[in-house]
């Protein structure tokens, strides 16, 4: 907050914390200080949330990026790697020519991972869609001009003709609605529930994603998706389940718990 009122980052503060400051950096603080007091989330305050290194415009109505969605990204970026070799290549098709590579980032929010995307593979095809017009707001802001931007209830915002993707990726509302009421009280009581509230057992969108993701991805596309502690065994069942993938598993967060899905479209489904 000292760096957002004055201007200047905590080095510059530092060694020059003689000097007298200006009468409106005061007042920005003190405003800043009365909000935080009020147990409004910092990010809202200075406006911004730092995600994989980009600076990330938040504030009420989206979701703020967490630490847990930038290991989702980077678990995605290396699976891409491993395919093209390098940010600027293309996949291969099964014909042996080159194609753009496609990302869908579903549940956006912010849009902090379709931003990620795009300036980490810079020639591939990026498009985004949330329920939320407010969350879109800030995506726009967040994203380049080529992201593509859609709004609706999940894939029904995706045009006709857009699909398929090479990657979905997807933050969805996962928390356990009963989890709700626990959690800190700056989360419950300022970041949008639409953005949080997975259901009764947290799988609600979860298993919407996992069901209706293969009409949407090509053959061999690969669907990574965040997901509650307590749903690996769920979300391993529903990929079972739809018969639409060849592969299926879960990878845990730095924290050692189970948090991210991996499911990879069957080619000839």
């Amino acid at each position: 907050m000292l760096e957002e009122a004055f201007g200047h980052d905590f080095t510059w503060l530092f060694l020059h914390n003689r000097e007298e400051v200006a009468a409106e950096a005061i007042e920005r603080l003190g405003a800043m200080l009365e909000r935080r007091k009020a147990g409004e989330p910092l990010q809202y305050i200075i406006g911004k949330a730092n995600f994989m290194g980009l600076d990330i415009a938040v504030g009420p109505g989206v979701l703020i990026p967490r630490p847990e969605t930038e290991r989702l990204c980077e678990l995605t970026e290396s699976e891409v790697l491993e395919l093209c070799g390098a940010p600027e290549k293309c996949l291969q098709s099964d014909r042996g020519d080159t194609v753009k590579l496609r990302f869908l980032d579903l549940c956006t929010g912010s849009g902090c991972i379709a931003a990620y995307l795009a300036e980490r593979f810079p020639d591939s095809d990026v498009s985004a869609c949330d329920i939320s017009s407010a969350a879109l707001e800030f995506a726009g802001r967040n994203c380049p001009e080529r992201v593509k931007l859609f709004q609706g209830d999940l894939f029904e915002a995706i045009p006709p003709g857009e699909e398929p993707y090479d990657i979905i990726i997807s933050n969805p509302p996962y928390i356990p609605s009963g989890k709700i009421a626990s959690l800190e009280p700056e989360v419950k009581a300022w970041e949008p529930s639409l953005a949080l509230d997975g259901g009764e057992d947290g799988m609600d969108t979860v298993s919407r994603i996992i069901r209706e993701a293969p009409k949407f991805l090509s053959p061999g596309g690969l669907l990574f998706m965040e997901i509650d502690e307590n749903c690996g065994a769920a979300a391993l069942r529903a990929a079972s389940l739809s018969g639409a993938y060849e592969e299926f598993e879960i990878y845990k967060d730095l924290n050692a718990r189970d948090r991210y899905l991996r499911a990879k479209k069957k080619l000839d489904f």
